[in-house]
């Protein structure tokens, strides 16, 4: 969903009004809906990152209408430019999934960079996969054993504040990476993360014990 933790923030400033369309998409009405989109766009034009990003999802996942995950890319991008960690995981999965055409696994790695330049623990975990596999930057297996640490310190902080980052957390420990295997560790923070409503990390906790 949409739902995004409130702070307290003064009221009419970009951030108030970034939350009150994160409410409105919540309540999942068309019209409320179109409110919401008409807000992000002028927080976004007005550099609120967050903003930016989440209009970047509502456009992705058609929150607000047809998908256009093209204009999507383009907010996401520049959330990501604004300084919003998820912006840049966000244009990031639109090139890698391929979802405005083919896939283009070496135009995610600028966006999958300044995630992990912003202290992202995804983006450094996703970037380091990418140098292991030689997908979109040649392999250097150095560069991916560099980026795993920095992702594991980062991820074990995240978690357990963050559902996706304890799936990736989950991940380090089950094959791992920047850390020695450890099952039962992979477990509990996959189980964390299925809490904090991750469903790849609810899947990877089934398959654990499959």
């Amino acid at each position: 969903g949409a739902c995004v933790a409130r702070q307290a923030t003064p009221k009419a400033s970009p951030s108030a009004r970034y939350y009150d369309a994160s409410a409105r998409l919540d309540r999942g009405t068309a019209a409320e809906a179109a409110k919401a989109v008409g807000i992000l766009t002028a927080t976004c034009g007005a550099r609120h990152a967050p903003s930016c990003t989440l209009l970047g999802f509502v456009l992705e996942r058609g929150r607000a209408g047809a998908r256009d995950p093209a204009a999507a890319a383009e907010r996401y991008q520049r959330g990501c430019e604004l300084g919003d960690a998820d912006g840049c995981l966000g244009a990031a999965s639109v090139w890698a999934l391929g979802l405005t055409g083919d896939p283009q696994p070496a135009k995610a790695i600028a966006p999958l960079t300044r995630a992990c330049a912003l202290g992202s623990g995804r983006g450094c975990y996703v970037l380091a996969e990418k140098y292991a596999v030689a997908l979109g930057v040649p392999e250097d297996d150095r560069q991916a054993a560099t980026l795993y640490a920095q992702a594991l310190a980062r991820l074990s902080t995240e978690c357990p504040g963050s559902g996706p980052s304890c799936y990736y957390l989950g991940l380090a420990y089950r094959d791992g990476n920047g850390v020695a295997a450890d099952a039962a560790a992979a477990a509990r923070a996959f189980a964390t993360g299925c809490d904090g409503a991750s469903g790849a990390a609810c899947f990877a906790l089934g398959e654990l014990y499959r």
